[in-house]
């Protein structure tokens, strides 16, 4: 992030729960800047999280949220795959010879609305709309999202009607 304020004109990071707070990744590239004397006039920033874009009054961790986050909803650290992490393993090794990504129906059983939390930004549309928002606020400038594979251009859809439209 320092390297970004250093050299270039912008700064893709995850944001929590996965990453940094957005004033912690524009602190690192305003000190990056700082060091090599230079503004960070014009300078962008977008973070890269995964959405899980609800139902009101659905469960975080029922099936349809599933299908739309997964499997984007993996961890992206080792600590959010530790209270999965034997399971997991038992599963990569009964599908060797198979794609990882292919197996992701036999997966459903460890996703769980913790882990779902702990990877995405999720809610109704209301809830997203707020977090968002707030994001804003802390100076994010652009939002990148990744979504599960099958139901991407479905949920993509739905999010750019339900959230970005009311923004």
């Amino acid at each position: 992030m320092e390297l970004a304020g250093k050299h270039g004109d912008g700064l893709v990071f995850a944001i929590p729960p996965r990453g940094v707070a957005v004033a912690e990744a524009l602190g690192h590239a305003r000190k990056g800047a700082a060091r090599a004397g230079r503004a960070l006039d014009g300078f962008r920033n977008c973070a890269l999280t995964n959405v899980a874009l609800l139902e009101p009054g659905e469960p975080v961790d029922s099936r349809a949220s599933w299908a739309r986050s997964a499997p984007t909803s993996w961890p992206a650290s080792t600590r959010n795959l530790r209270p999965i992490g034997k399971r997991y393993c038992a599963l990569v090794e009964e599908t060797p010879n198979e794609p990882l990504h292919l197996s992701a129906p036999r997966e459903a059983e460890l996703i769980d609305a913790s882990l779902i939390r702990a990877t995405c930004l999720v809610g109704t549309a209301e809830a997203l709309v707020e977090q968002v928002r707030e994001l804003e606020r802390q100076g994010l400038q652009e939002l990148m999202f990744a979504i599960g594979v099958d139901e991407r251009w479905r949920v993509a859809e739905a999010f750019a009607r339900r959230v970005i439209a009311r923004m």
